[in-house]
């Protein structure tokens, strides 16, 4: 086995990692750049410049789905909203989401999955019906609530993340 291994990761004389080897074997460099260009890619005008500096974009459309980054309550410097306030924090957040969804023509009956992350489950769990209200009587998207023990300063209670079915692409 030992030896098996040994050739597995020497090409030539030179031996390599394992992961190495992992990822020359899955992708190349040039491919891990992105076949998408920026019409792409949706900036909250407000956040475009933090976006860009931090390395992310509001959204991404691949064709088929809108993926939109987790999703904060942050004002236009990128500093937190709502301190302490878990369902301004929530609400912000999905106005946010809701501007961008707009973006692309679509709302909240547009999602098909949503990511939730919470810093106390139990506010999250108090908070359903403002979530609800967001979404209506549905369609509901498949949902996730994981508890976190931050976000990324320490004030953020929540932070959501979403893909959205594009138009045309219901079956």
């Amino acid at each position: 086995m030992a030896n098996a291994l040994a050739m597995i990761f020497h090409r030539g004389s030179v031996p390599i990692s394992p992961l190495t080897y992992i990822f020359k074997s899955v992708r190349q460099p040039d491919q891990w750049r992105s076949k998408m260009s920026d019409s792409d890619r949706f900036f909250l005008p407000e956040w475009q410049a933090a976006q860009r500096d931090i390395g992310f974009a509001q959204a991404v459309s691949d064709g088929r789905l809108l993926h939109v980054s987790g999703t904060t309550s942050l004002d236009a410097d990128f500093r937190p909203l709502n301190v302490g306030d878990f369902n301004a924090q929530l609400e912000f957040v999905y106005r946010q989401i809701g501007r961008t969804l707009a973006e692309f023509g679509l709302g909240f009956g547009d999602v098909v999955r949503e990511v939730m992350y919470v810093t106390d489950m139990d506010a999250l769990a108090a908070a359903i019906p403002l979530r609800k209200a967001f979404y209506g009587n549905g369609p509901f998207p498949a949902s996730t609530g994981i508890e976190v023990r931050r976000l990324l300063f320490p004030e953020l209670l929540v932070e959501i993340q979403v893909d959205a079915l594009l138009p045309g692409q219901r079956n």
